[in-house]
């Protein structure tokens, strides 16, 4: 694989289980574990079947680990088992929001369990 095979548009941060961010997905009132996110981008494990169809509209809250909450809305973009990709047209969510959080995690965890 060349080096420009497996490069991402948006910085991805990648959450350990212990510190993994809630979304609560309105219209079902399921809450979702998030695997990991960008600006453009949120990965959730479904807590519940079924799961979105790809192309559905899916919104709802983040509350990450701190204590804050931001809305995000987006199509689904990939399955795989219990996984769910989605794609933030709608509500992305802010940079800063995203630096913060990979400070928060790097002044809580040790690098070996912040690397997948």
């Amino acid at each position: 694989m060349s080096r420009h095979e497996n490069v991402r548009a948006h910085y991805r941060v990648v959450f350990p289980t212990s510190a993994r961010p809630r979304f609560r997905e309105f219209g079902i009132g399921a809450e979702h574990e998030v695997i990991d996110c960008s600006e453009k981008g949120v990965r959730y494990r479904s807590s519940r079947p079924p799961i979105p169809a790809i192309g559905s509209e899916v919104e709802g809250t983040i509350e990450f680990t701190d204590g804050e909450h931001h809305r995000i809305a987006g199509i689904v973009v990939r399955t795989a088992g219990d996984e769910v990709a989605l794609h933030l047209t709608i509500r992305p969510i802010p940079f800063t929001r995203i630096i913060q959080q990979q400070r928060y995690l790097r002044q809580k965890f040790p690098l070996n369990e912040l690397i997948p």
